[in-house]
């Protein structure tokens, strides 16, 4: 019973550890559309310039997805350690 419940706290650990990372991962992608925005503002002239910022981007774009998937991984690795810590203490 005692490793059921070690097993539920290491997964909620690992969930909340996924969680984090992915946060800050958004919190960077943010910082770094917003830094390809404000370049691209000043150098809105140039048709090459355009180019280059939407190129980059879509790069900065692509990784919204596996960025969501950790954040719904580490959500669902809590509620499976709570519920693995709940039907320990029920046996």
């Amino acid at each position: 019973m005692k490793t059921k419940k070690s097993i539920g706290a290491l997964i909620i650990v690992l969930g909340i550890i996924l969680f984090s990372i992915a946060m800050y991962s958004k919190h960077r992608v943010a910082q770094v559309k917003k830094n390809i925005h404000t370049g691209s503002s000043f150098l809105s002239d140039n048709p090459l310039d355009k180019e280059i910022s939407k190129a980059l981007d879509k790069k900065v774009g692509s990784y919204d997805a596996p960025i969501l998937w950790a954040m719904i991984g580490g959500v669902v690795l809590v509620v499976v350690g709570i519920g693995t810590i709940a039907y320990g203490k029920k046996r």
